[in-house]
């Protein structure tokens, strides 16, 4: 691990996609979805975005049990929420890949997650 002086610590993370991923995400929320961005979702689409959605709650629930700025994600609560979706890291890791190939298809999933999130 590397330090900053004066900063915080930065901690690995095995998914080095997510800071990325939450980045477009915060900005998919600026971007007021249309219908013919949803019409470019299947089924498993909406299914990866409510997974993204409980990921990111899972994240969110370990930043804020902790008491300092060293977030560690919970790989327990990771893995728990990717089984509860039938999948492992590699095949979710696979998935994100294929879904970033198409940023329309990416936004409109984002757009549709940041949707899932606000609801909830």
């Amino acid at each position: 691990m590397s330090a900053i002086p004066g900063s915080f610590r930065i901690v690995p993370f095995r998914a080095a996609w997510l800071g990325p991923a939450l980045c477009v995400l915060m900005l998919a929320g600026c971007v007021n979805a249309t219908n013919e961005d949803m019409s470019v979702l299947s089924s498993e689409d909406s299914t990866f975005a409510a997974l993204l959605v409980d990921l990111h709650d899972a994240d969110a629930g370990a930043l804020l049990a902790m008491g300092d700025s060293n977030f560690i994600p919970d790989a327990a609560k990771r893995d728990s929420v990717l089984q509860a979706h039938g999948l492992t890291e590699t095949q979710f890791m696979a998935q994100a890949e294929e879904r970033a190939a198409d940023p329309d298809r990416l936004l409109a999933i984002y757009n549709l997650a940041v949707d899932i999130a606000a609801r909830r």
